[in-house]
Order: structure tokens, then C-alpha cells, then sequence
């Protein structure tokens, strides 16, 4: 008995034959996104979350100081109308402007309209604001009446 080997050599390329080697990915509409493509975005997306939070957090505390200050502006207007009127210091009723941020707003000091002093206060997280005709020019509004 003879063994009978058969070889079988596979055809031979020609140069008009071009290989088919992917050169780029090729994007299939439903594929998605590669690893890489997702992890860019979260960092980006980090970026500007890093960015953001500080500049919010910062128009949050203006926006609290600026509510006391207009607090204590509005009560030294509404004070001086009241004594205009003829209604006596211990009588004068801020409470209504007494809100959000704004925990009191009293009279610290004065017993006319040309020297009343307003104090309003957010319970002791931030300066308390002065306004009016009485309070110290130039403080701020952050400065305390001299008695």
C-alpha cells in the first residue's frame, strides 16, 4: 500500500489583487462611541464643572450681602418716612422686611430722621449691614454705629 500525500499550495496573489487592510476605523451607525471618546468627555465635562462651582458659590454670597444691604437700606428709609410722620422710635415696626437671608432688621441707633441708624443682620454668618442717615459714612455698611 502507498501513501498518497496531496499538497495543495494556495493560489498566488497578483498585484491586481490589493490586500484588504483596514487603513482606519471604519464607523458603523450603530457601533457607539469608542472608550477613549467617552473618557475626553468626562474630562471635559470635569473642566468646566471645576470652573463653574466657584463662580456659582461666589454669586450666592454677592447676592446674600447685597440682601442684607438692601434690607438695611429699605428699613432706614421706611424708619426715617415713619418718624417723619410723627411715630416714635420704640414704635417702629421692621419686621417686614424680614426674609430669606434677612433675620432682623432693627433701629441701632437714632431718634430722629437725621440720625437714624438701621441694622440688618443674617443671624451672625455675615457682617451685619448698616444704612441711614445716623450710621458712619464711608463704612461701608459694614460698620458698627457710634453710640
Amino acid at each position: 500500500m502507498s501513501d498518497v500525500h496531496v499538497v495543495i499550495d494556495p493560489p498566488e496573489r497578483t498585484d491586481a489583487e490589493p490586500i484588504d487592510v483596514p487603513t482606519h476605523r471604519r464607523r458603523d451607525p450603530e457601533q457607539g462611541f469608542s472608550l477613549i471618546e467617552l473618557i475626553i468627555v468626562i474630562v471635559i465635562l470635569g473642566i468646566l464643572v471645576a470652573i463653574a462651582i466657584p463662580i456659582y458659590n461666589n454669586i450666592q454670597d454677592n447676592a446674600k450681602d447685597n440682601a442684607l444691604k438692601t434690607a438695611a437700606a429699605n428699613g432706614a428709609s421706611q424708619a426715617v418716612a415713619q418718624l417723619a410722620n410723627g411715630t416714635a422710635v420704640g414704635s417702629i415696626d421692621l419686621s417686614n422686611l424680614e426674609s430669606g437671608e434677612v433675620k432682623s432688621v432693627t433701629i441701632a441707633s437714632g431718634d430722629s430722621p437725621d440720625n437714624i441708624c438701621v441694622k440688618a443682620s443674617d443671624g451672625g454668618n455675615r457682617p451685619d449691614q448698616y444704612a441711614g442717615p445716623g450710621c458712619p459714612s464711608g463704612a461701608g455698611g459694614a460698620a458698627s454705629p457710634s453710640a
